[in-house]
């Protein structure tokens, strides 16, 4: 019997209300994606209808790597999840963002802040 852990940790997670759908970084996508050292979980697709893209449109993109939720690394989407669900209406919300830039070459970070609703 495959438990919910089980399937969470070799699919993908839609977070529902934030918006947006992760997936755990394999080899594959570090490597084509540039992302060597970057340690979180892949935005593989964003709800232009969820709560990131209401507050913050166009501000969480796919293809970038969440590495922090509310200060807390995630590595794993039960990491992720486990934030999420400690959540309440009108706590913040604070996401730590890499992702390759190919201007500069390199991974570039930064952070999207808005409100859990």
């Amino acid at each position: 019997m495959v438990g919910p852990k089980d399937k969470s940790e070799n699919a993908k997670v839609s977070t529902g209300r934030l918006g947006f759908t992760l997936g755990e970084l394999t080899p594959q996508i570090i490597a084509d994606k540039h992302l060597n050292g970057v340690k979180g979980l892949y935005i593989k697709e964003v709800d232009p209808n969820g709560l990131a893209a209401d507050v913050r449109p166009n501000e969480i993109i796919a293809g970038e790597v969440v590495t922090r939720i509310n200060r807390v690394p995630v590595a794993t989407l039960a990491d992720f999840q486990h934030v999420v669900d400690s959540l309440k209406p009108g706590d913040a919300i604070v996401l730590n963002l890499s992702r390759y830039d190919r201007s500069s070459n390199r991974v570039v970070q930064r952070i999207v802040q808005f409100t859990y609703q």
